[in-house]
């Protein structure tokens, strides 16, 4: 019985170990289909051109535009947005431009440099 599990759970750590992470450059060229991962919570992987405006709003270059599903107004100028996706941004009312400020793709908190305070 010892041998079976032990053997169960090798296969498990092989297969686990083996596994390739996706890559920021894979995601972002898969973004453009449909249902396309875009990212995973604090690391959202939008193409560059990227905006998000100060209501949460993200548009992306090709014309989509993404809206935040909740909102938490942290109450010292610190908002979290967060998407469908599972992704989540949050930003500073001083780190997002009237006219959107650009996302990084692959970078943590989407390259919007506003993660600590809240």
């Amino acid at each position: 019985m010892k041998y079976l599990i032990m053997s169960g759970l090798s296969v498990l750590f092989v297969a686990a170990t083996s596994a390739s992470p996706i890559s920021a450059q894979t995601a972002q060229q898969n973004s453009a289909l449909p249902g396309a991962v875009r990212g995973i919570g604090n690391l959202p992987n939008y193409q560059y051109g990227t905006r998000i405006y100060d209501n949460g709003r993200i548009s992306v270059p090709n014309g989509s535009v993404v809206y935040p599903a909740t909102t938490i107004d942290h109450g010292n100028g610190y908002t979290t947005y967060y998407y469908q996706d599972g992704t989540h941004i949050t930003t500073n009312r001083n780190t997002v431009n009237p006219g959107g400020t650009f996302l990084t793709p692959g970078s943590v908190n989407g390259g919007v440099g506003s993660r600590g305070g809240y």
